[in-house]
């Protein structure tokens, strides 16, 4: 429980401009987004061999971190952590579709597998998304 409270001041101090809080925030959130990162890393079988995989997962994050601080910065009324997983998510995505796209044009089978099943994915729920609104 008093994790929780050390938390939230360290959330209030962040959204009254302390830079120190803000920090703490965002090492928080990129803590609990690294295990996200290496377990969806992993689950691509074209990608889960590299040897450097952890310290990709951690450059991952810190990007991550680095678009949310950009984009919705603390003390504006935008951020949420919401807004913030979701672009943790979309930088992720954004990772996997690149280093994928580059093992397929040096001729990975599997990784073009993978490409075209992710691009697949997210066709489909662009898709229901758009037939939702409409």
């Amino acid at each position: 429980m008093e994790t929780i409270s050390k938390t939230e001041d360290f959330y209030h101090a962040a959204k009254c401009g302390d830079e120190k809080a803000e920090s703490e925030i965002l090492s928080k959130l990129s803590a609990r987004f690294l295990p996200i990162v290496s377990h969806t890393i992993k689950t691509y079988p074209a990608l889960a061999v590299d040897n450097n995989i952890e310290d990709k997962c951690r450059e991952v994050c810190q990007k991550s971190v680095e678009h949310v601080r950009r984009l919705y910065p603390f003390n504006s009324e935008k951020f949420s952590v919401k807004r913030a997983v979701i672009v943790l998510q979309n930088v992720l995505d954004d990772y996997i579709a690149g280093a994928l796209y580059r093992l397929a044009k040096s001729g990975s089978h599997e990784a073009e597998k993978s490409l075209f099943s992710l691009i697949r994915k997210k066709l489909d729920i662009y898709l229901k998304n758009k037939l939702w609104r409409n």
